[in-house]
């Protein structure tokens, strides 16, 4: 398993800004109209989701409401990540036993 630098890492209001971008790319709505939904500025949002700045609970609350996710979702908690996660490690798992039983008969 790779070993992941503190560098390579990314903040909790990174991960949070990247999600909040993915959802609202996936509702095909611009800054601006996600922004006027949510009653704040374009560059509030803009500063949002490039993780400079962090949302307050109310504005997460907003934002969960307006992009139709859990808290979970805009945290990286989504449960189709996790289940994609999952199926992988159990391929690489069920790779690993047969290429064993292949050449350890």
């Amino acid at each position: 398993m790779k070993k992941i630098l503190q560098s390579e890492k990314e903040s909790i209001p990174q991960l949070f800004g990247r999600n909040v971008k993915k959802y609202r790319n996936e509702r095909k709505l611009t800054q601006e109209q996600l922004a006027e939904r949510l009653g704040v500025s374009q560059k509030h949002l803009s500063i949002i989701e490039t993780g400079i700045q962090f949302a307050s609970a109310a504005l997460i609350e907003k934002l969960c409401e307006e992009l139709s996710v859990s808290p979970a979702d805009l945290f990286g908690g989504s449960q189709d990540e996790v289940l994609k996660e999952i199926r992988k490690s159990r391929e690489m798992i069920m790779s690993m036993i047969a290429n064993e039983v292949r050449y350890n008969p």
